[in-house]
């Protein structure tokens, strides 16, 4: 099946939306190489969805820029992390505390609670859609300590409390 359906992309300095999802595509992505000479390349210890982390790195100096259109062709198949959104939202969290961990203190505040509360209100409507609403709990209480406020959050909390027929 050929979709054209495409997920939110930014231009700019995008930490935050780069917290809440990867969106940015390995596939199209040109990256000057002083980059690479300047923030280094893949981490080698992450074998799962590598891109991710060197973008967040690159997003603490660099700034984006997303140009519309079609320029390549994703195969999405059943063994790649892509598909296995159990194992993609576990494997991006990680990633994201470590660089948290290393970068947090250059991000802006607002940027990184953004980011989170949105990371984690997918985290929750999705392991709400499997039927794991403990799991779907406890990342929902992850997206209130990051934006309590935040009308997004309230939103999940409605769609895991009230789901969809």
């Amino acid at each position: 099946m050929i979709s054209r359906k495409n997920m939110m992309r930014y231009s700019g300095c995008i930490t935050g939306q780069l917290l809440a999802d990867n969106s940015v595509s390995i596939t199209t992505a040109l990256v000057k190489r002083r980059c690479f000479d300047e923030m280094g390349s893949f981490n080698e210890s992450d074998r799962v969805a590598e891109d991710y982390e060197l973008w967040l790195r690159f997003s603490t100096r660099y700034r984006f820029h997303y140009e519309p259109g079609i320029v390549a062709s994703y195969r999405v198949m059943e063994d790649q992390i892509s598909s296995d959104k159990r194992r993609r939202l576990a494997a991006n969290e990680m990633i994201i505390k470590n660089f948290l961990a290393k970068y947090g203190d250059q991000l802006d505040r607002k940027d990184k609670r953004w980011g989170l509360a949105r990371f984690y209100c997918r985290s929750a409507r999705y392991f709400a859609s499997v039927g794991e609403r403990g799991t779907a709990m406890n990342s929902l209480l992850m997206a209130f300590r990051s934006a309590p406020l935040d009308l997004v959050v309230w939103r999940a909390l409605y769609r895991v409390m009230v789901p969809r027929k």
